[in-house]
C-alpha cells in the first residue's frame, strides 16, 4: 500500500509538472476556429488564459467577446470580464463531459430582435472547410452536464427591434443548478429591475425539454418585488416569446 501511495503521488506530481509548463493561451486559436465553426460568430478572448490544477482543475479565461448578429443595435452580443470552467475528472474516463461550475463574472447579455422577429442568438452555421457535409454523430448531448450556472454582478438587456423598446435586468448574482440534462433546473436570482430590487427563486423545466419548442416547458418560481410577492405555476409553450402560457 506504500509503494502504491508513492507511485500515486509521483503520478500527480508529474502530471502537476507537465500541466504548468504548458501555456494554455495557445488554446485561444482552436476555441475562437470552434465558436465560429458552430455560430458562425468571432469570438475574441483578449486576456490571458490559465489553468488552475486541484481536485476539481479549472480553466479561466478573460475579457471574452461574442459578436453580435450584423443587424444588431451594437457589436457585442456577450461581453464577458472573467470566465471560470470547473470540470469533474472522473466522469472524463468514461467520456461524459460535466461541467461542475460555470461561473461568468459581469457578463453583459443583449438579447434583442430585428423587425421581423428574428433573434441575434439564432446563429447561421457555416459548412465545414473541405468537408459536404458537418456530422454530428460523434456528440451526445446527453454526456454534457451542466452542474452549476452562476453570473455575478453583470446585466441583461432585451430589446424589441420592432418598437425599439428596451428592459434591462441587473444582476446581482444568478445560479442555476442541475443534476443532469433531463432532471429540472433550480434557480436563484437577486438583483434589480429599474433600480428596484427583484429576487426569484423555484425551479423549471431540463435542458433537454427546453430545446424541445413541441412540448409545454413546465415554471415553479416565487417571485419579490417592490413590496410584493408573486409564484407562478404551470407551463409555456413558446419560452423565448412567452407566449402558450
Amino acid at each position: 500500500m506504500g509503494i502504491a501511495a508513492i507511485a500515486v503521488l509521483a503520478l500527480i506530481l508529474v502530471f502537476s509538472a507537465i500541466l504548468s509548463s504548458i501555456d494554455f493561451n495557445r488554446l485561444k486559436p482552436l476555441l475562437t476556429e470552434a465558436v465560429k465553426q458552430g455560430t458562425g460568430r468571432d469570438l475574441e478572448i483578449c486576456g490571458p488564459v490559465d489553468f488552475h490544477l486541484g481536485l476539481r482543475p479549472s480553466l479561466v479565461m478573460e475579457d471574452i467577446v461574442l459578436q453580435n448578429a450584423p443587424w444588431a443595435s451594437r457589436p457585442e452580443l456577450i461581453r464577458i470580464k472573467r470566465l471560470e470552467v470547473e470540470i469533474a475528472v472522473l466522469p472524463l474516463l468514461k467520456r461524459n463531459l460535466h461541467i461542475a461550475r460555470l461561473v461568468l463574472i459581469e457578463p453583459y447579455i443583449l438579447l434583442e430582435t430585428d423587425r421581423s422577429g428574428t433573434w441575434n442568438f439564432e446563429f447561421e452555421k457555416p459548412r465545414a472547410r473541405n468537408q459536404q457535409d458537418i456530422s454530428t454523430k460523434g456528440f451526445d448531448p446527453s454526456r454534457m452536464v451542466f452542474r452549476q450556472v452562476q453570473l455575478e454582478k453583470g446585466q441583461v438587456t432585451r430589446r424589441d427591434g420592432a418598437t425599439g423598446k428596451t428592459h434591462s435586468i441587473a444582476i446581482e448574482r444568478f445560479t442555476m443548478n442541475s443534476e443532469g440534462v433531463q432532471t429540472p433546473i433550480v434557480l436563484a436570482f437577486n438583483g434589480s429591475y429599474k433600480e428596484n430590487p427583484l429576487q426569484f427563486k423555484g425551479a423549471i423545466g431540463s435542458f433537454l425539454l427546453l430545446s424541445d419548442p413541441g412540448k409545454a416547458y413546465p415554471v415553479d418560481l416565487a417571485f419579490k418585488a417592490m413590496g410584493s410577492e408573486l409564484k407562478v405555476q404551470g407551463t409555456i409553450r413558446d419560452t423565448l416569446n412567452l407566449k402558450g402560457l
